[in-house]
């Protein structure tokens, strides 16, 4: 897949598509010795709703689909990223940046 890739605040409709993305991230890891790791539910629809409601929820999509998100907490006026997951097709890429 090519194109640019946007950075996001988070929606309510992205939810499903949060989900499903940490679900298949999980995946990679059963390639190094970490199968245990997809055995975990992905983050709650509910705790994901109040991310977004909380603006702590950043989608990166590409063409308008979700491809990774980001969940964190700001902490000592940073950010302590909670989450990440990206899907397998775009692990690795990079963001342009300015």
């Amino acid at each position: 897949m090519t194109g640019l890739y946007h950075l996001r605040d988070g929606r309510i409709d992205d939810i499903d598509a949060v989900r499903e993305i940490e679900r298949l991230a999980a995946a990679r890891f059963i390639e190094i010795g970490m199968a245990w790791i997809i055995e975990d539910e992905p983050t709650d629809a509910a705790t994901l709703s109040e991310r977004v409601s909380q603006g702590r929820l950043i989608v990166i999509d590409q063409g308008g689909l979700p491809v990774a998100a980001v969940i964190f907490s700001p902490i000592d006026g940073a950010a302590y990223i909670e989450e990440i997951d990206v899907l397998p097709a775009h692990a690795g890429h990079r963001l342009p940046g300015d």
